[in-house]
């Protein structure tokens, strides 16, 4: 028999009472250990469980902000990385926005001859202006809809804003427009074999002030379809070339979107000037509403003095008037509005110094920074 059986056997009872006692509590110590430990191990596994779908959130949600930072975040990047994500060239968006409106002169076109309406818009000043606002509505809308899906900007971007100052420089523009053309109707006279008369009869009929109306918005209209895309549009393809190459291009492009209206070197040159002239107006105001008056108002006076229609126009003329007496009045106008546009537009960095809401839209670009308050 075993050696340690027979001294626990023969121990005093009160020895193994005290020895049971022992063995049951250190069990029990063993036991909560035991338990503690694995509510430790079923705590961490429940923190693990939480920390996974956190991740999982976290990730889900990273995922979904760079999804949509990729549709986006194209607003916030600058010209260099926004060209990168440009499917089209910008020549070739240039290329886009003047076959279209060129088609949509055809279209026009094409419909005044199968109606037989050509005659009635050449001779009528009521059908040119309603033409006029049709055409120029058409045209807007098609350079508005590519400005907003080929550029992804909203078109108030190009800036249509209106203050005293825009006022003041209009109604200048109006006073200067109308002595010129005064005082170059009286040079014709006095000077060529073109004889001048005033139709006083047409001034007292009530109709030729309805017509003068429509035409102040068929002029308005014409105006703003050249200048929504030669000035707002085409400059802002050409903003890498620089402020220069902004005006020169879209003044170019200007001249050539007049080309189905007749190529002759003095109205070519004339409407090469123009293009310069609103080009500069629209760089230093920062608003198409301003250019688009400037050459509203230039037309309309053209149309008043200077023109054959006999249902229109203040003046009657006795003959055509040479182009190039009349490229010398147009270049002696536009540079003195060109004087005035600097005059009432300075602005501290030089002449070419763009308007702070161009400057933003062009980026760095289109020339300096804006100017900061002080």
């Amino acid at each position: 028999m075993d050696r340690r059986a027979d001294v626990r056997r023969h121990d005093d009872p009160d020895q193994l009472r005290l020895r049971r006692d022992a063995d049951r509590y250190g069990q029990r110590l063993a036991g909560r250990d035991h338990a503690r430990h694995s509510q430790h191990l079923l705590g961490d596994v429940r923190g693990f469980h939480e920390d996974g779908i956190a991740c999982r959130g976290i990730h889900r949600r990273r995922e979904r902000n760079r999804r949509d930072r990729s549709i986006y975040d194209h607003r916030n990047l600058d010209d260099e990385e926004r060209e990168d994500q440009v499917t089209l060239h910008p020549y070739v968006r240039i290329f886009l926005s003047v076959a279209c409106c060129l088609a949509i002169f055809a279209a026009f076109a094409g419909a005044y001859e199968l109606f037989g309406a050509m005659d009635d818009v050449l001779n009528d000043s009521r059908f040119l202006q309603a033409h006029n606002i049709g055409f120029g509505a058409a045209w807007v809308a098609v350079t508005f809809l590519l400005f907003r899906k080929l550029d992804r900007k909203k078109p108030r971007e190009l800036g249509f804003g209106f203050d005293r100052r825009d006022a003041m420089f209009l109604l200048c523009s109006v006073a200067i427009s109308f002595a010129f053309a005064a005082g170059f109707a009286a040079a014709l006279h006095q000077w060529t074999t073109v004889r001048v008369g005033v139709r006083t009869e047409l001034l007292r009929s009530e109709s030729f002030y309805l017509l003068l109306l429509l035409s102040c918005f068929g002029w308005a209209a014409a105006a703003l379809k050249e200048e929504v895309l030669a000035r707002g549009y085409i400059m802002y393809q050409l903003r890498r070339l620089g402020v220069g190459g902004m005006i020169a291009g879209s003044s170019v492009l200007f001249m050539v979107i007049h080309f189905p209206n007749g190529i002759e070197w003095t109205k070519a040159a004339s409407w090469l000037l123009g293009g310069v002239l609103y080009g500069y107006i629209y760089l230093k105001s920062g608003s198409l509403t301003v250019s688009t008056g400037a050459h509203g108002i230039h037309n309309l006076v053209n149309e008043l003095f200077l023109s054959r229609a006999d249902d229109f126009a203040w003046l009657a003329l006795s003959g055509k008037v040479d182009g190039g007496d009349k490229l010398i009045y147009e270049v002696v106008l536009k540079l003195v509005l060109l004087a005035l546009t600097y005059r009432m537009y300075r602005r501290t960095g030089g002449v070419l110094t763009p308007a702070d809401n161009l400057t933003k839209l062009w980026g760095r670009h289109g020339g300096m920074k804006p100017q900061e308050s002080t």
